[in-house]
């Protein structure tokens, strides 16, 4: 399989990064809440899907910030598609 980039600017590489990063905050946020409210209505099945839930995704987005492209240079490669060959 074949990684097709799009060459970008190291702003702009920086900026999706914050963007997506608040995406996923706003996600751990969520569930945060909805745990915090299942286990003050003494739910303890979904409390502890919920938790499995945050530590799924905990593993997730740390492989999402490390495999994000550092600006090492004035421009980043960033995938966009892959194309199988």
């Amino acid at each position: 399989m074949k990684v097709v980039y799009h060459i970008i600017d190291e702003g702009i590489a920086s900026d999706v990064f914050v963007y997506v990063s608040m995406c996923w905050i706003n996600v751990f946020q969520v569930l945060a809440r909805d745990r915090e409210e299942a286990r003050r209505r003494n739910c303890q099945e979904r409390v502890d899907a919920l938790a499995s839930d945050l530590k799924a995704l905990l593993h997730v987005f740390r492989l999402h910030a490390t495999n994000f492209p550092t600006a090492s240079t004035s421009r980043d490669l960033i995938p966009c598609h892959t194309n199988p060959e």
